[in-house]
């Protein structure tokens, strides 16, 4: 069985494989509601679900990719309370989609779709107008697999920059929106030196307005911070934020959230081998408590965070 599981107490949405067969079928379980997918044949091998409001009804939804059915499905929340349709396909996809994004990448006011697919080395977008998706089109390329990817603006020119991790090359690297969502710089290199990295997030961690990096490293079991220097995509050298809970734990998944109330975005993390997630508070003084463990028994993918 496969199961998606949004958990209200801790308001994090984890994706999580329980066995790996061919027929798998997905089971939402939202606390303290219990909603069923099971048997429904976009959901089965989900690799990536996220909780947006893809609609902007003012509801949170569920996006999630298939590995098996190669499909982008969108599940509503019909009522605002957790009531949710059945799966509706928005795009059929070459290859397996392993991570999914939405951002409004054309500043249009709707939302569009970036992905990746699953030992890719492109990124695709999918352009919402008018309610409906246009024809996919890449929109950066690299010379080795990409392992994940966010979306925000690094150089505070108001648009929508790429940042890629490549765990095979051990690095991790920006594209600067040039003059519009077709057009992207060449890669800038943040770091060249991180080793296995497997997850990235942004968030302005110190608080002075710009987007800074982190990411998640699967090899060293670090959880490493890259400050944006002069919130035009000028990077520090990584501050590591973490202290591994046991060797070889193997962290692959960061996030961030002010999951205290305290105005300023705390880590999140999953280590695969461990079944935990952690968080590490944001202390505001540049510093970050040494973990504490949220969750226990899980499997090794990744979650979003959100009120539902």
């Amino acid at each position: 069985m496969q199961r998606i599981r949004i958990r209200d107490r801790q308001r994090l949405a984890l994706p999580e494989i329980l066995e790996a067969r061919v027929n798998l079928a997905a089971t939402f379980a939202i606390l303290p509601h219990d909603v069923s997918f099971a048997g429904r044949g976009g959901l089965a091998e989900t690799r990536s679900a996220i909780v947006v409001d893809f609609d902007q009804d003012g509801d949170l939804d569920i996006l999630a990719s298939s590995r098996r059915t190669k499909q982008i499905v969108w599940v509503e929340n019909l009522d605002g309370r957790g009531s949710f349709s059945d799966e509706q396909v928005l795009a059929e996809t070459l290859e397996p989609v392993t991570r999914i994004q939405t951002i409004d990448l054309d500043a249009d006011g709707d939302l569009d779709i970036v992905y990746q697919s699953f030992f890719g080395t492109s990124l695709t977008w999918l352009q919402q107008q008018s309610g409906r998706l246009l024809e996919s089109r890449t929109l950066i390329s690299s010379d080795s697999a990409i392992s994940d990817f966010q979306l925000g603006d690094l150089d505070g020119d108001h648009d929508i920059d790429i940042v890629t991790a490549e765990s095979d090359a051990d690095r991790i690297a920006w594209f600067a929106q040039q003059n519009g969502p077709e057009d992207f710089s060449d890669r800038k290199n943040i770091s060249t030196s991180a080793d296995s990295v497997r997850s990235l997030a942004l968030a302005d961690i110190d608080g002075d307005g710009d987007l800074d990096v982190l990411s998640a490293s699967a090899l060293d079991d670090s959880v490493q911070w890259f400050e944006n220097a002069d919130g035009q995509g000028q990077f520090a050298e990584a501050k590591l934020i973490n202290v591994p809970q046991r060797a070889n734990s193997r962290v692959s998944f960061v996030t961030t959230a002010d999951l205290d109330g305290d105005g300023d975005a705390d880590v999140m993390t999953t280590s695969y081998l461990l079944g935990r997630v952690v968080w590490y508070e944001n202390l505001g003084n540049r510093e970050f408590h040494s973990g504490r463990m949220l969750m226990d028994g899980i499997s090794r993918l990744n979650f979003d965070v959100a009120a539902i």
